[in-house]
């Protein structure tokens, strides 16, 4: 801390190269807060999909990280990109949150009493950064495994073999999932399907949703099972296609020893393990644009 001020006192004439004192403020904020990080590497660095981590020191090039539940590093971290997220509380406003998110890079890693210890380059930036539950992402199909929906019927009840709307029909594009986030997504479904299942959705209808992921790198290693309210309904008076703003209230787990599902209410409007993927995606996007240049 007391680095990081003394830095923070030179902001007068900083001399070229030196660390940026707005930087250093909002690092020294967080270890006084004892903020908690998230961090996401490449996928092709680790399969973890969110870490946690807290900050335990501010160098003059550098930041060292206390990873949580990692006792060890492998060897394949260093040098790899990392993007981190963390908030502050308001000191003006102590129930407002402010999110930041920045880019560093892994310069070298530790262990001490058990515990994985990671030194990162010193950002030159920090941005404001979207709470990761909130992120709203491109969601192509090529990255579903699989993807159907059954109408709600209230019980909870329904045939799992037939999907009101099929994988095939995402398949074909007359199903499509125009964005997603952990509270809900947007979905397009085409005139010829509405018209082929006699379909007319309405506000408040509730549907089944079954969305398995692709690839191994996602924190989403089990599949989703989700009940999904419609919250808006938007037709386009020219294609005959539907739009529907869908919010996701109840979360779902397979039981293997039923083969049912079991329910329970989403918890903060949002599923976490969907957000650690969405926020992934997110960072993957702007890194592919050309916007992170770690």
């Amino acid at each position: 801390m007391a680095m990081a001020l003394s830095f923070i006192n030179k902001a007068k004439g900083v001399p070229e190269g030196d660390p940026d004192p707005a930087v250093l403020a909002l690092l020294d904020e967080a270890l006084a807060q004892r903020s908690k990080f998230h961090l996401a590497l490449d996928a092709s660095v680790t399969g973890i999909g969110d870490l946690s981590a807290s900050l335990t020191q501010i160098g003059a090039k550098d930041l060292t990280l206390e990873l949580s539940g990692i006792k060890r590093v492998p060897d394949s971290w260093f040098g790899a990109s990392v993007s981190c997220y963390f908030q502050l509380a308001d000191r003006k406003v102590r129930i407002k949150l402010r999110y930041y998110q920045f880019n560093s890079r892994i310069v070298s890693t530790s262990t001490r009493n058990d515990i994985a210890l990671i030194r990162i380059s010193l950002p030159e930036k920090i941005i404001p950064g979207q709470r990761r539950k909130s992120l709203r992402v491109r969601a192509d199909i090529a990255r579903f495994e699989y993807a159907a929906i059954w109408s709600y019927e209230g019980s909870g009840a329904f045939d799992p073999k037939k999907p009101l709307i099929a994988f095939a029909n995402f398949r074909a594009g007359l199903a499509v999932i125009e964005n997603l986030s952990a509270g809900g997504m947007r979905l397009t479904l085409k005139y010829a399907l509405l018209r082929g299942k006699g379909l007319v959705p309405e506000k408040n209808a509730r549907f089944i949703l079954h969305l398995a992921l692709a690839g191994d790198s996602s924190p989403a290693n089990e599949p989703f099972w989700i009940i999904a309210k419609v919250n808006n309904v938007v037709g386009d008076y020219v294609t005959k296609d539907v739009s529907l703003g869908l919010e996701f209230a109840v979360e779902g787990a397979l039981d293997p020893a039923t083969g049912k599902v079991r329910w329970k209410k989403v918890q903060d409007n949002a599923i976490e393990r969907l957000a650690q993927t969405t926020y992934l995606w997110h960072v993957e996007f702007y890194r592919d644009k050309g916007f992170i240049d770690v």
